[in-house]
């Protein structure tokens, strides 16, 4: 481990504001980066940068770890914050900001320095927020499997490959799993003999923010790997990276952080697991759909999840063809 680069930082006397050197190294050094400490020694990494730039992509909430955007009393700077809270995970801490400054070196711009920063923070997500090492359990295989074949067959078709990834919001904890422009859609993985689908919050079908909200569903079933259309989640993610490789490389590394961001880790093996797809399904959801909104709930009434009935659905089949074209429009609208 490299030495401490908060060892030696006197604390500021005052309580607001901070004390830091700057962070050695070629994208660091060009783009502002430094260690610091606040008044009460807590540790620190901050990113400077002009003071209009907002991150692109929403900050995770972690353990021991406070993430803020700030600006100076001028208003001329803006600061991005990583403060470690715990003490106890300060070697952590160094090691997650290091991996910050390794990928700050492919920034080309402000902008790109900023969104490296966040996207890298969601890349550790997993591990910082305290989730114990291990597989995806089966329904989490499920669900992201699902999510990625709605994202090589029908998003990607739609709006691109960059536009696509960048659609994948999910991981980095929104409400629906996929929003571009005013579309959005909410992806569900079933087994083919289910006859209802788990809706997990009362904002994940609510519509209120968008023109067009859809809800896919994909069967899917365990099987032997000897089945001609059987596969398992790790080949899969290679499929859609190939997709990315081929088409629009400059978004593969935030493919890979939002697979870091749901639990997938290329090293585990999945070889032990087979799924076949099914039937797909595209559900339109506007007024009279069988679901639970904010709207609807009483003051104290929080944490909900729902199951809704797939046959008092069927009204709301649309074709996917219906679903591309949406999206398609939808990120003109914006």
């Amino acid at each position: 481990m490299t030495e401490d680069p908060w060892h030696a930082l006197d604390p500021p006397v005052a309580e607001s504001g901070y004390s830091g050197k700057r962070v050695q190294g070629v994208g660091s050094a060009l783009w502002g980066a430094y260690w610091a400490v606040d008044w009460r020694r807590q540790q620190q990494f901050i990113l400077i940068h002009e003071s209009e730039l907002v991150s692109q992509h929403r900050l995770p909430t972690l353990n021991a770890l406070c993430i803020m955007q700030e600006k100076d009393e001028s208003g001329q700077q803006g600061y991005l914050v990583f403060r470690l809270t715990e003490l106890a995970h300060r070697e952590i801490f160094h090691r997650f900001c290091l991996s910050i400054v390794d990928a700050l070196g492919t920034a080309g711009s402000g902008q790109e320095a900023l969104d490296t920063c966040v996207l890298r923070t969601w890349r550790w997500h997993q591990f910082l927020k305290g989730k114990r090492d291990k597989r995806l359990t089966g329904e989490e295989q499920k669900g992201l499997i699902g999510e990625l074949v709605l994202l090589e067959q029908c998003v990607i078709p739609a709006i691109g490959t960059e536009r696509g990834v960048r659609s994948w919001v999910g991981p980095r904890g929104a409400h629906r799993d996929f929003e571009t422009g005013s579309v959005a859609i909410e992806s569900k993985a079933c087994s083919p003999t289910a006859s209802s689908l788990r809706i997990s919050s009362a904002e994940q079908l609510d519509s209120t923010c968008e023109t067009h909200l859809f809800l896919h569903a994909l069967e899917l079933s365990e099987s032997h790997g000897e089945k001609a259309d059987s596969v398992t989640v790790t080949d899969v993610v290679n499929r859609i990276r190939k997709l990315i490789e081929t088409t629009d490389p400059v978004v593969g590394d935030e493919y890979e952080e939002l697979l870091w961001a749901v639990g997938f880790n290329h090293d585990d093996d999945y070889s032990d697991r087979y799924w076949s797809p099914g039937n797909t399904s595209f559900y339109k959801v506007v007024n009279g759909f069988p679901r639970i909104t904010p709207r609807m709930l009483p003051a104290g009434v929080t944490n909900l999840n729902y199951q809704i009935v797939l046959k008092q659905c069927s009204e709301f089949i649309v074709e996917e063809t219906t679903v591309v074209k949406s999206m398609a429009e939808g990120i003109h609208d914006h």
